[in-house]
């Protein structure tokens, strides 16, 4: 009995930590008419931003990315603030929509470590409407690497 327990729990973690890359479909990214004017890599400032920010909502709209991944993304004063648990109640209520197009329309740079990226997200709902919505998402960059930045009363509530 012991013997099986042990080797189903050896199997679990490989497979956990198999799993921890996980491929999700990339959001469909798109430029507005203006922001095309500027070459992408000029226009993003830092190619590792465009990088975090397209796995970031790449792994937001994808129902079976795991949860932690996700948690990992946000900055690390989120992570303090916020219990885990919480964040997954939060990010996984409601029906997930299938994202046909997150449309960049401008990029700013408020520091040298803070961005501000505005945007369009086009939707498509589980009952089938179609929906857009308007974001500014804000990312830090912290000892070098990307996170994004919470910016929802839900959460920051002091």
């Amino acid at each position: 009995m012991n013997r099986k327990f042990i080797v189903c729990m050896i199997g679990l973690i490989l497979l956990s930590a198999c799993n921890s890359g996980v491929k999700v479909k990339p959001v469909n990214l798109t430029y507005s008419t203006e922001s095309q004017k500027t070459a992408p890599d000029t226009f993003w400032g830092d190619k590792e931003l465009r990088k975090a920010f397209e796995r970031y909502w790449s792994l937001r709209f994808d129902r079976q990315a795991p949860i932690k991944e996700i948690f990992s993304m946000e900055a690390p004063y989120f992570q303090e603030m916020v219990d885990e648990p919480f964040y997954n109640v939060y990010m996984r209520s409601g029906k997930t929509p299938n994202v046909a197009e997150l449309q960049i329309q401008r990029i700013t740079k408020k520091t040298p470590n803070f961005y501000a990226i505005d945007c369009f997200i086009l939707v498509n709902m589980p009952d089938g409407e179609k929906r857009d919505s308007y974001l500014t998402d804000y990312w830090v960059n912290v000892k070098g690497k990307w996170y994004h930045v919470v910016d929802d009363m839900m959460f920051l509530k002091l």
